[in-house]
């Protein structure tokens, strides 16, 4: 039997908005993100929605602050700060969360088919660090360690 357009479309809305919580399999994932930089918009939007903030917005939070996350944007260093600076961010995970606790976390996010740096990986045998391709992932992992699960 053949869905109509409208049933079609609400099942993709509540497909979409269940992705927080529901596991889907390994192929319908893959197809939820394409980027690095769609994963990294996808993942900040869920921190914001959820309670966590950035250092310089903390002032500004209202309700309940879960705690404190920052972005550190490597691709965006090429030519726009200097050397020095530069130098001493690289490799660097991309997001780095702190748990009023005081435990971190720490994420280096990859498209589909990314794969770590030589510097990552080197950074990633001192402190730990999660690798994220999907959201689905990124999301249960935030959660489970804020919970200290």
């Amino acid at each position: 039997m053949k869905k109509n357009a409208s049933s079609n479309d609400e099942l993709r809305f509540s497909k979409n908005k269940q992705t927080r919580r529901k596991t889907y399999p390994l192929e319908e994932r893959k197809k939820m993100v394409q980027t690095e930089s769609d994963l990294q918009s996808t993942c900040e939007a869920y921190l914001q929605k959820t309670g966590w903030v950035k250092p310089g917005a903390i002032s500004d939070a209202k309700g309940l602050v879960k705690g404190i996350y920052t972005h550190i944007p490597n691709q965006a260093f090429g030519g726009h700060m200097a050397r020095a600076s530069t130098a001493a961010l690289k490799n660097l995970p991309d997001l780095l969360l702190f748990h009023p606790d005081g435990r971190a976390k720490m994420f280096e996010l990859k498209s589909r088919s990314g794969k770590s740096m030589r510097g990552q990986r080197a950074f990633a045998k001192h402190i730990p660090v999660e690798e994220i391709k999907i959201f689905d992932d990124f999301a249960m992992s935030v959660e489970e360690w804020y919970l200290n699960i």
